[in-house]
Parts: C-alpha cells; structure tokens; sequence
C-alpha cells in the first residue's frame, strides 16, 4: 500500500489506520496529538498534513511502510 502525504481529514486517517492496524478512535486521537507536539504533523483547517520534511522524503522513497 503506497503511503499518502496528501493533506487529510480526520475521518481519512481513521479509515486508513483501521484498515492497516485497526487501532481505536481514542488511541488514534492520541498518536495524531504526540505527532503533533513533537512536528511530525501538522493540522490546519481540519486538515492533517505532515510537516518533517525528512519524514516526507522517507515517504517518498518508500522507506516508511
């Protein structure tokens, strides 16, 4: 499964990680605010986006799974 940079709702993250991981809304909300804090991501206008720049480009490489 290719990994999507592309700016997502909330509802779009969700439905991914069930499908891979199958990980709970509360334990999602949780993952997405450390992400958050530690500027891994992003969320602007209901929109989460990654913002590391290396983590993009791991992505791109397809070094992140």
């Amino acid at each position: 499964m290719k990994t999507s940079i592309r700016p997502s709702r909330w509802i779009e993250v969700k439905r991914i990680l069930r499908i891979i991981t199958g990980v709970s809304d509360k334990q999602l909300s949780n993952y997405l605010k450390e992400l958050t804090y530690y500027g891994f991501i992003e969320k602007n206008n209901d929109l989460y986006f990654i913002s590391d720049l290396l983590l993009i480009e791991a992505i791109r490489r397809d070094y992140v799974r």
